[in-house]
């Protein structure tokens, strides 16, 4: 997923490569560009450190963006993968196919495991066992 979606992001800056040179060099050689030169020019200016911190900075925005790309990305194509297994997988498997008598039987089988389970007499006996011995 993140191979394709970098060749798609890649795909669509080499497209509109044209329009971006164009846009930028326009604003390369207008002069409010140039008259804003004493506030960015110290940046320019500076020393290799700055510069590498402030592309270390531009990289992890970068970075960042794309991630949250990529998992908006993966969360739309699960979300349609969703939608696609829901559509083509029935919720209840051969429930209509069987007769009333079989959703019957298998309604009193659960019912008399039940109730060999749980039976109320173990229940309050081993709560009488248990506050006799620690009565205080």
């Amino acid at each position: 997923l993140r191979s394709l979606l970098i060749m798609t992001v890649l795909s669509v800056i080499i497209t509109l490569m044209p329009l971006l040179e164009f846009i930028v060099g326009r604003i390369i050689v207008s002069a409010p560009f140039w008259a804003q030169w004493t506030t960015w020019g110290r940046v320019v200016r500076a020393g290799f450190p700055l510069k590498l911190l402030l592309g270390q900075l531009a990289w992890k925005g970068v970075a960042t963006a794309f991630s949250k790309l990529e998992n908006n990305v993966r969360e739309y194509i699960v979300d349609m993968e969703c939608e696609i297994l829901e559509d083509s997988v029935p919720l209840t498997v051969g429930v209509d196919l069987m007769d009333e008598e079989d959703v019957s039987d298998v309604d009193d089988d659960v019912e008399t495991e039940d109730d060999d389970i749980y039976d109320g007499e173990d229940f309050d006996s081993y709560d009488d066992d248990y506050d006799d011995e620690y009565d205080y």
